[in-house]
């Protein structure tokens, strides 16, 4: 099966990797929208018609299936998907985020800390679904616009970095320790920093929930019967953007889409 995976930049690389490890033999393409990141500023009108775009592009490529490894996109444009794409099986990031936090849950009053871009969060896309869940959940939604911006730059482990991370959670350090999902997937490239000032919580992404979720809709095998080897592809709207750090992650020339 060939799988196509989208991100706004380069966080759906963290979906990937664990796509890659739990389905080898299968063939993926990754399409990074790196000439508009971030999403999470932008309105609700702009996103969709940008992932009206690369799903458009997307599905020249031949691709049998879409994991959206965005939460911005999977939050305000599923529905864009769906036009462009269906019937062609489309997963999300936000029911894995979801079930990645009931799963980590010690009781119903444990604090949940909802860490995403503005957009996301102002959504409220995952406090709704999880109250559908249990009304009585602590939610709190913590918006951190400066966060995709940085690690597109490649800053990931620069001073600045470590400022603006310790700001976006410092309110929540006198809370009692509870779950915090990174609710973007650019943040588990930042996860130890976001975990050094939230101590005894668990910090958590999606991406281990995600795969479950294609093993399960997608009936991927977990065996590579012909290769042991992954068929790749790496498109990017603008790959000059590109860090270095991230190029020496995908160990391949990504070409412009």
């Amino acid at each position: 099966m060939k799988i196509g995976v989208f991100d706004s930049g380069v966080g759906g690389i963290t979906v990937l990797k664990e796509l890659r490890k739990q389905f080898p033999g299968h063939e993926y393409l990754y399409f990074g929208d790196t000439a508009n990141v971030p999403y999470g500023t932008k309105s609700p009108t702009q996103i969709q018609s940008l992932v009206t775009s690369a799903s458009e592009r997307m599905k020249t490529q031949g691709i049998e299936a879409l994991v959206i490894a965005c939460n911005t996109a999977s939050s305000l444009a599923f529905q864009q998907f769906k036009n462009t794409l269906s019937p062609m099986p489309i997963l999300d990031v936000v029911e894995a985020g979801v079930k990645s936090v009931t799963d980590a849950l010690a009781s119903p009053s444990t604090p949940i800390l909802i860490l995403g871009t503005r957009a996301t969060v102002r959504s409220r896309i995952y406090s709704t679904l999880l109250k559908k869940i249990d009304p009585n959940y602590h939610i709190f939604e913590q918006e951190c616009p400066l966060l995709v911006p940085l690690i597109e730059e490649g800053w990931i482990h620069h001073p600045v970095m470590e400022l603006t991370v310790q700001e976006y959670v410092r309110s929540y350090q006198s809370l009692e320790p509870g779950v915090a999902l990174l609710a973007c997937t650019h943040y588990p490239w930042i996860k130890g920093g976001i975990e050094k000032y939230l101590p005894q919580w668990t910090v958590i992404d999606s991406a281990k929930a995600l795969a479950q979720i294609a093993e399960q809709h997608l009936q991927l095998s977990t065996s590579a019967p012909h290769s042991s080897l992954t068929s790749m592809q790496w498109y990017f709207s603008d790959p000059d953007s590109i860090a270095r750090n991230v190029l020496n992650e995908i160990h391949s020339a990504p070409s412009k889409f």
